[in-house]
């Protein structure tokens, strides 16, 4: 959604009268589709988040590691680094013996907890992370990100925020979507860590789910 790029005041406004100008639009997933039509009546298409099977699926003889991985980007606001970092801080109190990923920044960050950041990876080693793994964390405040589908692909289940820009396209059954708060983004993992009956299942569900979206 362009306008929340910007700052609220001109620039914002010119971008948000763009969807004024009865062009038809075509959409990635469903809800900004329905932000259009309701907020400004403009007709929209939409198609379904996807992800490249050929990349991300699961893998057969991977070990899965009592570890979790997280979509880390301290330089981009909608990923809500804050609230991450509290919540990922809560959950090594929690359970110590969990082993945090951190990937998709240059940026090394100054962190109250141990992690391995891994960086900027290739999309190949992403998929062995998310194969070895048995929870990702995705948070976007904007729009949703494609990051859990890819994950739900390689069978990994996944948690994101319970916002309304996440309500029309992600599926219950393959992602937990938690309030915005650290101390419910801890608990979420911790539910989905616990319970090796409701990570089968989600991971089963996610890779069914995936395979007819290429």
């Amino acid at each position: 959604y362009e306008p929340w790029v910007f700052p609220v005041g001109d620039r914002y406004i010119e971008i948000e009268n763009s969807y004024r100008m009865g062009f038809p639009a075509v959409t990635i997933g469903r809800w900004l589709a329905n932000k259009l039509h309701d907020e400004f009546g403009q007709k929209a298409y939409c198609f379904d988040f996807c992800a490249d099977t050929n990349v991300y699926f699961r893998k057969e003889g991977i070990s899965k590691e009592n570890a979790v991985c997280c979509i880390y980007q301290p330089e981009k606001d909608r990923r809500c680094t804050s609230i991450i970092t509290e919540g990922l801080r809560l959950l090594k109190v929690q359970r110590p013996d969990i082993r945090i990923y951190l990937y998709g920044s240059s940026k090394k960050a100054t962190l109250p907890f141990e992690a391995e950041q891994l960086g900027i990876i290739p999309v190949s080693e992403c998929n062995e992370l998310y194969n070895k793994c048995r929870t990702g964390i995705c948070m976007s405040a904007s729009n949703p990100s494609r990051i859990p589908f890819e994950m739900m692909a390689a069978g990994l289940p996944v948690v994101d925020l319970y916002r309304e820009n996440n309500l029309y396209d992600m599926p219950d059954q393959g992602v937990l979507l938690a309030q915005p708060t650290p101390e419910a983004i801890a608990e979420a993992v911790i539910e989905l860590l616990d319970d090796h009956d409701l990570q089968e299942e989600m991971s089963d569900f996610g890779e069914r789910f995936m395979t007819g979206r290429p």
